[in-house]
């Protein structure tokens, strides 16, 4: 079904519906990387998580990437409420199997953790 398109979930943000396809290895890359800074609790929910962090923008650009496969929405997407993005984007991390989101966080982390050291 993802691949041709039949796995994809509608989300209402400022009352407009958006069409979260499951997500291609780029777009994940895109909205992680809008996500990189969090911090990532054990045994929180997803939705706890992104509930505990409070950064609309970062959540608004992250929820972009899944909708559009760029931050090219994050302006309109902040209009919405705080619930509103929480809610799309938790939407969009569930078209993500619970290990392929795992790999995805721990690569990105490692990757933000090598780009910060100094050589």
């Amino acid at each position: 079904n993802a691949i041709i398109g039949g796995s994809f979930k509608t989300v209402i943000v400022n009352e407009k519906p958006y069409t979260v396809y499951a997500p291609r290895i780029y777009t994940m890359a895109g909205a992680f990387s809008c996500l990189a800074e969090l911090d990532l609790k054990e045994g929180a929910s997803l939705k706890d998580i992104l509930l505990s962090q409070k950064d609309s923008d970062k959540y608004a650009e992250a929820l972009s990437w899944f909708i559009k496969g760029d931050a090219s929405l994050k302006d309109e997407l902040s209009k919405g409420t705080y619930e509103e993005v929480i809610n799309g984007l938790s939407e969009s991390f569930n078209l993500i199997s619970p290990q392929v989101f795992r790999n995805a966080v721990n690569l990105t982390r490692n990757a933000a953790e090598m780009t910060a050291k100094a050589k």
